[in-house]
């Protein structure tokens, strides 16, 4: 039984205490586990045991992220509708089929399988998260709240499976929960999750996390190595948070990034070393929705592959692979749903299914046609097609990333990050961008990905469906570690290091080689980078001119890399006032002088030496962004030539002089859509000075429909506040142009469980406006939303970044385009699409020799998912997201991260969990 004490009864009461959990100023020596959080929510877990900090982690993430957590863990078990309901059951048969009940299952209980201690730390997760699901079950009154009196939802995001508008309407979600919290978590919920993260997102891993890490030390013999990493995890329905923790054991002390249901850190700093990852991409979406071919293409490794072949006549069932015969697998299941309605399992409609595999050695190779629910007629040989994935042999990533936490240095080595990665590197979906960087300023790159090793016929026949009776186009086993492309430096305090990975697509520092013996497939050879990277490379440069790093500047170069494609299209930009053929009109050549003279304006309002700083203050980067998206998605419209795109998307194209570009027949398109977007951009400035609808919204627009009083809550949380600048700064002089808006008034995210069931139609206004209004306005929905809680939105401000301006980042292809992101309004103004945001944290760690790492946070929401008035976690009704109004301001915490400090800070809830 757990017992929370009244704080101010505790010194009276400890001696009573007898459950899992007590508060810590009550007891006369500390519990093995200690739970603290801090002012931004974030736990700090210290424990007697290396496994009792796991344990503390998947308590404390229960406690916090209930619903996502236990939602997460079963997602990947083949038995979620068991839990969720019969939507789930197409889940439960994709997982089913491709084996990751199975896998974990193998994982769980062959003695050789995984590391005993991985193992072990894993089950104390598993204990911890279970300890945590009991405590909500023996407080009645706070499982409770999380669906409140009238049936709102005191937790956020809400998932599809308990989604209101999505469910039956005799459907219960207190009978689903009940559920979810019922049932007991073991070792194979939390290893199957690890799979379906490998798998990649189309399993329902965990997105497209896109993870950009810069590693850096400093010059003349600073003892200092610097780690910075910018998150943004899409957050979506799924749950996954982007939130920090520390985690400290005698030998497992570790700080940084995780997510409900992950058992680890995944990216962070020891006292010795730091790393990260990045997902891979395969190409830029705008030009994959387009299908325009990129050759960001031809460096993207095979990781799937799907055969068509002719099964033999009569049973058993096989098929004629050169010499060899492959015979299938199968196995009939009939899966299970809960009906809430009912509250008791019932079968799956379709009664029984038939699973089937081609069995290719030690791979079993899922047959996707016929289906598990249709027949397999083998008297006439039928046609099949089966499938291989690379995670199909993977052993576990959450063993891997436990391991890192324990090593001390850079690259190889016996206690190196890449000796921990041998054995199981890391690979999601296409693969992972390594980057680790230790104290003595060694760093480490390692591209990370499971490819086949596939023969020359196969390789050029990459996206074609192969020929299954041919065994020339078998996969033959999978690169070693050893063939994956690495890059180390060695440490060397006289000379100014520097690495960058970033996701799309990866970049290196020029003058930097990867291993030449890397396996073609693998990687092409070339080197990459982005615009952004190189601004990075500036403001870095620029503050170790002095011999050292300080945390100031790194936060500055966090939150002002992304204004590099400003300056780098300011030329051309200009230079269309220069076309005769193809003149900009009265209102465009207006809209780029205005840019010329703000296009200089500085963090601080006042002129200043530096083009386009993306500031909070800044007038011209909203548009900006507009115009290079509106640029981007006018030439993909108009199919444009490969000279055209390179110049767009293409960071290492031969970039051409303004004269170039406004007289060169080959850049015509660029021309003709650059015009195009200065011209929409010059139009949307013009309606929004003048408020003319049509225009962008702003904090005024906002705070007007919190003034609406609408029968609930306001819509705006309180550290929304007053925009960060609203009058035009004095310097500029009387004959400045009027302030149309700030980058900190325009750049706005939503998040709210209200959520339209359906996407709207952008030629339907009314759809528009009712999908609007049950995301800000959930109160004037008519008829009401059912369900729902009666709290507002949490909408704020973001100063400093760039794609976040709207970006929209849960993926849905009604919004590739930026522009589209923009919904017209019949009756108001052009409203940015408020949808889930991704959620952004930004890390910074500085490493130092026999010290736990400095760390330095930016987060835009606090580490939990509970909304309502939960009073023994700490949250309050109207405290929804504390670190929200330091992020709006880009205010930067440092973690403390020593337990007797943490202890004595006032306001910090401790809570202990015994063993």
């Amino acid at each position: 039984m757990l017992w929370r004490l009244s704080r101010c009864l505790a010194s009276c009461l400890a001696l009573l205490a007898c459950g899992e959990e007590r508060e810590a100023q009550a007891l006369p020596a500390p519990a093995a586990v200690r739970i603290y959080r801090d002012e931004l929510g974030l736990p700090h877990v210290f424990a007697d045991s290396d496994a009792g900090v796991f344990r503390g982690l998947g308590y404390s993430q229960t406690r916090d992220f209930p619903v996502a957590t236990l939602a997460n863990l079963w997602s990947g078990t083949g038995r979620f509708a068991e839990i969720a309901g019969a939507s789930l059951l197409a889940r439960d048969e994709r997982m089913r089929q491709w084996g990751f009940d199975r896998r974990a299952h193998e994982l769980a209980t062959e003695p050789d399988a995984l590391d005993a201690r991985a193992k072990e730390w894993l089950r104390a997760y598993v204990d911890g998260v279970n300890a945590g699901r009991r405590w909500w079950q023996e407080h009645p009154a706070s499982f409770d709240a999380l669906v409140g009196a009238k049936g709102e939802l005191c937790f956020d995001p809400v998932p599809q499976w308990l989604h209101p508008q999505l469910m039956p309407k005799d459907d219960d979600p207190r009978a689903r929960l009940a559920r979810l919290f019922e049932l007991e978590v073991g070792l194979e919920h939390v290893l199957a999750f690890g799979l379906t993260l490998a798998a990649g997102p189309e399993f329902g891993g965990a997105g497209q996390g896109r993870t950009n890490v810069w590693a850096m030390r400093s010059t003349k013999g600073v003892p200092a190595t610097w780690f910075l990493a910018d998150v943004h995890q899409p957050l979506q329905e799924y749950g996954y948070r982007s939130y920090f923790v520390q985690l400290a054991g005698p030998s497992y002390d570790l700080v940084g990034y995780t997510s409900p249901g992950f058992p680890c850190v995944v990216l962070g700093a020891n006292r010795s070393l730091a790393f990260g990852s990045m997902t891979l991409p395969k190409t830029p979406r705008e030009l994959a929705k387009a299908g325009l071919p990129f050759r960001i293409d031809e460096q993207t490794p095979v990781v799937s592959s799907t055969w068509s072949a002719k099964l033999q006549p009569g049973e058993p069932a096989c098929l004629v692979r050169g010499t060899e015969r492959l015979g299938l697998e199968s196995q009939s299941v009939t899966l299970r749903a809960f009906d809430a309605a009912k509250k008791s399992l019932v079968d799956d409609p379709r009664g029984a299914l038939r699973l089937r595999w081609v069995a290719d050695g030690a791979l079993r190779l899922p047959l996707v046609a016929p289906g598990p629910s249709e027949p397999l007629e083998l008297a006439a040989g039928t046609t099949i097609r089966y499938e291989a994935r690379s995670f199909l042999t993977q052993r576990s990533l959450w063993e891997t990333w436990l391991n890192l936490g324990l090593c001390k240095s850079a690259a190889g080595g016996a206690e190196g990050a890449w000796k921990a990665m041998e054995r199981e590197w890391l690979s999601t979906g296409r693969g992972q961008l390594f980057l680790d960087a230790d104290v003595t300023g060694n760093f480490g790159f390692l591209w990370s990905t499971r490819a086949p090793v596939l023969s020359d016929k196969a390789r050029g026949l990459i996206g074609s469906e192969l020929d299954g009776s041919d065994a020339r186009l078998a996969w033959r086993d999978f690169h070693g570690f050893e063939a994956l492309p690495r890059l180390t430096t060695l440490a060397n305090p006289s000379v100014p290091a520097w690495i960058v990975c970033n996701s799309s697509p990866h970049f290196l520092a020029p003058r930097t080689r990867l291993s030449a013996a890397s396996a073609p497939e693998i990687h092409d050879g070339r080197e990459w980078k982005t615009l952004r990277q190189d601004r990075a490379r500036e403001l870095f440069e620029r503050a170790n001119a002095d011999g050292k790093l300080e945390a100031n500047e790194l936060e500055r170069m966090a939150l002002d890399v992304q204004d590099q494609w400003s300056r780098a299209n300011w030329p051309r930009l200009s230079a269309l006032r220069l076309d005769a053929e193809m003149p900009l009109s009265e209102r465009a050549r207006r809209f780029v002088e205005w840019l010329e003279v703000y296009r200089l304006e500085g963090p601080d309002g006042k002129p200043g030496d530096e083009e386009f700083v993306a500031s909070p203050l800044s007038q011209v980067m909203p548009f900006l962004v507009l115009v290079r998206d509106r640029y981007e998605d006018e030439l993909i419209a108009a199919r444009a030539p490969a000279d055209a795109l390179g110049l767009a998307f293409d960071a290492v194209f031969p970039a051409p002089s303004a004269m170039e570009f406004v007289s060169g027949e080959r850049f015509a398109p660029n021309r003709a859509a650059l015009r195009a977007a200065v011209e929409w951009a010059a139009e949307l400035r013009e309606r929004t000075l003048t408020r003319q609808p049509g225009g962008l919204v702003n904090h005024a627009f906002l705070s007007a429909l919190a003034e609406r009083k609408p029968p609930c809550d306001s819509l705006l949380a309180a550290p929304w506040g007053a925009p960060l600048y609203a009058k035009q700064a004095a310097e500029w002089g009387p004959a400045a142009p009027p302030l149309a808006l700030r980058w900190g008034e325009m750049n706005v995210y939503a998040l709210t469980p209200h959520r339209w069931s359906t996407l709207p139609s952008l030629g339907k206004p009314a759809q528009v406006e009712a999908w609007l209004n049950s995301i800000l306005a959930p109160c004037a929905v008519k008829p009401p939303l059912e369900f729902y809680r009666r709290q507002p939105a949490v909408v704020f401000p973001i100063g400093g970044t760039h794609d976040s301006l709207f970006q929209v980042h849960n993926g849905d292809p009604l919004f590739l385009s930026y522009a589209k992101a923009l919904l017209p309004r019949d009756k108001d103004f052009l409203a940015l699409a408020p949808v889930d945001f991704g959620s952004q944290a930004l890390f910074l760690a500085e490493l130092v020799v026999g010290a736990r790492p400095r760390v330095h946070v930016l987060v835009a929401l606090a580490a939990t998912e509970l909304v309502g008035e939960f009073p023994e976690n700490g949250t309050s009704a109207r405290d929804l997201f504390r670190p929200t109004e330091r992020f709006a301001h880009g205010e930067w915490s440092e973690l403390v991260t020593d337990e007797a400090t943490l202890r004595a800070l006032p306001g910090v809830r401790v809570f202990e969990v015994g063993d």
